[in-house]
């Protein structure tokens, strides 16, 4: 896991020098949880780039490690798990964004180790008006038993009141349908779920709340940045964010996000509490 990690960094210096602009963001995120029949608590950390090619290309990449804490039939242990995520997004047409990618994943957990996504979108937008896009998620579970694949549509639509030039209030509604091709624990194999989110901003600071209704299962986040490679079943979830900016090239991101679930294999419910602790930094 060594090598993929200088693989990561070799990467993010290699487009950092040949790049108009790079942002890097570093990452913490603590996470509590309460009710669970199997987990304690544990953490995610990773970092993150955004390089901007060229005016119409840009390129992500982030990487993370995750330390999750169990205990089962009193016997503790621990899963250690990598996520590699890359994503393209082209903004050749203009008022257009074509978006690619994927997320890949190496775990202790043997169910989901070798797991990947590959994701794809399409977008329409007005500056600082509106936008709308489609986002589409292939999930393989190849060493699941029995193996499986999730399929998730994503569409979500933004609304922008801007204020005046340095400020407005922007409305976010996504929806996702995910379709798994084998059922998994319980008989369901389709979930839908909604997510509401709204953000305040200024040149200084932004303000972000969301609320999530619906279930979710084995489901793709942020873009295709956060996977949920388990088999629990995610129901309701909110959360909130403020980012400062320090200077135009420092901001500072701090936020929590709870979410309740289902441990369909324990016959449980749990929730967590995801604090988010991040740097931001403009190059």
């Amino acid at each position: 896991m060594n090598k993929l990690l200088k693989i990561f960094m070799l990467l993010i210096l290699i487009l950092g020098i040949n790049a108009q602009s790079v942002t890097v963001m570093p990452y913490y995120l603590p996470i509590n949880y309460k009710d669970s029949g199997v987990r304690k608590n544990s953490f995610l950390t990773g970092i993150y780039g955004a390089f901007e090619i060229d005016l119409n290309s840009s390129l992500e990449m982030a990487f993370d490690y995750s330390n999750f804490d169990y205990v089962f039939d009193a016997f503790p242990f621990k899963i250690k798990q990598y996520d590699l995520t890359v994503a393209y997004t082209n903004k050749s047409i203009p008022e257009w964004l074509f978006r690619l990618g994927g997320h890949y994943i190496v775990s202790d957990d043997i169910l989901t180790d070798q797991s990947y996504v590959l994701f794809g979108g399409v977008g329409k937008y007005k500056f600082r008006k509106w936008d709308a896009m489609f986002n589409v998620y292939f999930s393989n579970y190849s060493e699941y038993n029995p193996s499986f694949m999730a399929i998730q549509l994503s569409p979500n639509f933004g609304l922008n009141f801007s204020f005046d030039r340095t400020q407005g209030i922007y409305f976010n509604t996504q929806l996702d349908y995910i379709i798994l091709s084998k059922k998994n624990i319980s008989d369901k194999k389709n979930y839908f779920s909604v997510k509401e989110t709204i953000t305040y901003y200024n040149n200084k600071i932004s303000v972000s709340a969301y609320v999530l209704l619906g279930e979710q299962k084995f489901a793709v986040r942020q873009n295709g940045f956060l996977v949920y490679n388990v088999a629990d079943l995610m129901k309701t979830g909110f959360g909130g964010s403020v980012t400062y900016s320090f200077t135009p090239n420092i901001f500072l991101k701090g936020g929590v996000e709870y979410d309740k679930f289902d441990e369909e294999a324990y016959g449980t419910s749990a929730s967590s509490t995801k604090f988010i602790i991040l740097a931001g930094f403009n190059l």
